[in-house]
């Protein structure tokens, strides 16, 4: 579960930058 938890707090940020980027 704690796994799961750090991919989704991972994944967010991912989608944050690439939105910055485009």
């Amino acid at each position: 579960m704690i796994s799961g938890t750090q991919m989704v707090l991972e994944t967010k940020p991912n989608i944050w930058k690439q939105s910055i980027q485009s």
